[in-house]
């Protein structure tokens, strides 16, 4: 059944740049008034709004949140037939290490005789989306939205540059931002808090702050993902103080904390090795009485881990399952880690038993740490039965659990069996090379 929902629309104007960081603050959003649109449940229907190029977009704010209506359907059954033909294809090109040229051929050849859909497309971009296909999914996702059958939208544009700044490329994020606006696409909250936290987490806070000012003087509303990505910001800048400022802002504006606020705040303050903050900032939320999860349980432990407080990492552990929660497989690996940091080998042996004994498997993560840990003690057949034991579970062998397996027959002076090993482990798909050996860490997980 429709709903008729009072929606302020807030429309870009294209000639004030938003990507233009250090332009002109003259607004470049223009309110057109109170209109009614009817919205379908779960965003079934498009209400009216305006195009861009042959695309209905419509981008929406109400009480703080801010949400794009495309008229596009999400992708759900079986593959295309289309689109597995072209895969086929691709990863023949892939096997064979062939050049760009024969790439962009073999995509050239494929619209020519097959005439595809934008929905074939996002079959094939789904297929390479993961971390062993990211340097061909970037090549396909650009070379799409170049095509006019696929129709790239706001949405395309967006996931694109979250990518590459989830892979560290700001610069390539930037240039499709840029690319974005010149080809006439909305750049809306979600596109800008998307830039916010790559700014973030490439510790560039002044420039997440800018832009973040720059989208408030446009006319948008910061929500709490926006807000959320800043503290990140301010939380990799070391200045979670900054940061826990932002929350009466939010408070003063309207905008709702949620978990996820907290717990930047929380592994901020853990940064600086701040474990009393952020137990107090994790007090403040149960007072505020916002819903904990596992992930801001993990926070708080953590911190108290890397202050060497063994005893209150375990207590705030125990106490996430008291509490009817399940500690993920990065919970137990950053408790074992805590462990190491005390020489604790025997405690943490017995929690992984106890754990074991209450159905809970650690994952690859907390094997690898304790691989790692038992390397540097030289139990090297403790760390073969670890290594082993996952294989056998079918569990995902990680590049850090063959450098954890590595060093551990390099420190026993069994260069020979590492060396028997790497090339074992490399004919098995999982390629490390001695760079990332070296730079290993069992505890940087």
């Amino acid at each position: 059944m429709a709903a008729v929902v009072d929606w302020h629309v807030l429309l870009t104007s294209p000639t004030n740049s938003v990507v233009s960081f250090g332009g002109s603050s003259s607004s470049g959003c223009l309110p057109v008034g109170r209109v009614q649109l009817k919205c379908f449940e779960k965003c079934s229907g498009v209400g009216t709004g305006f195009s861009v190029g042959r695309r209905t977009i419509l981008t929406a704010v109400q009480a703080g949140k801010r949400q794009v209506w495309t008229a596009e359907p999400l992708v759900r059954g079986k593959v295309t037939k289309r689109a597995m033909h072209v895969i086929r294809d691709l990863r023949i090109w892939m096997s064979n290490g062939e050049d760009d040229e024969s790439l962009f051929r073999i995509l050239d050849q494929w619209v020519s005789k097959m005439s595809p859909e934008r929905r074939d497309w996002l079959d094939v971009l789904k297929d390479f989306d993961n971390k062993r296909d990211r340097g061909i999914l970037f090549k396909l996702s650009e070379w799409s939205f170049n095509e006019d059958w696929f129709a790239v939208n706001a949405r395309d544009y967006t996931k694109l540059i979250e990518r590459y700044g989830k892979a560290g490329r700001v610069e390539d994020a930037e240039r499709l931002l840029q690319e974005m606006e010149a080809n006439g696409n909305i750049i809306d909250m979600v596109t800008l808090t998307v830039m916010i936290g790559i700014f973030g987490k490439a510790r560039q806070l002044e420039r997440a702050v800018k832009l973040f000012e720059l989208a408030k003087e446009r006319g948008f509303m910061p929500d709490t993902k926006a807000y959320n990505a800043l503290m990140v910001a301010y939380g990799y800048a070391g200045q979670p103080g900054e940061a826990e400022l932002l929350l009466e802002e939010m408070t003063v504006a309207g905008v709702i904390a949620d978990v996820e606020t907290y717990c930047g705040l929380i592994n901020g303050y853990g940064r600086l090795e701040q474990a009393d903050q952020g137990h107090r900032v994790f007090e403040l939320m149960l007072s505020r009485g916002v819903k904990v999860n596992t992930k801001v349980y993990t926070a708080l432990l953590d911190a108290y881990g890397k202050v060497g407080d063994t005893d209150s990492a375990r207590a705030v552990f125990d106490s996430l399952r008291m509490n009817g929660l399940m500690p993920d497989d990065r919970a137990i690996c950053l408790m074992l880690n805590a462990y190491e940091r005390r020489d604790l080998l025997n405690r943490a042996v017995g929690m992984v038993v106890e754990l074991e004994s209450a159905g809970i498997k650690p994952g690859p993560e907390s094997l690898t740490a304790l691989i790692g840990w038992f390397g540097r003690l030289g139990l090297i057949e403790e760390a073969e039965e670890l290594f082993n034991e996952m294989e056998k579970n079918k569990l995902r062998i990680l590049p850090k659990t063959c450098a954890a397996m590595y060093k551990a027959y390099s420190r026993a002076g069994q260069s020979d069996k590492a060396r028997e090993f790497t090339e074992v482990m490399r004919g098995k798909g999982v390629a490390f090379n001695e760079a990332y050996v070296m730079g290993f860490n069992s505890e940087a997980l």
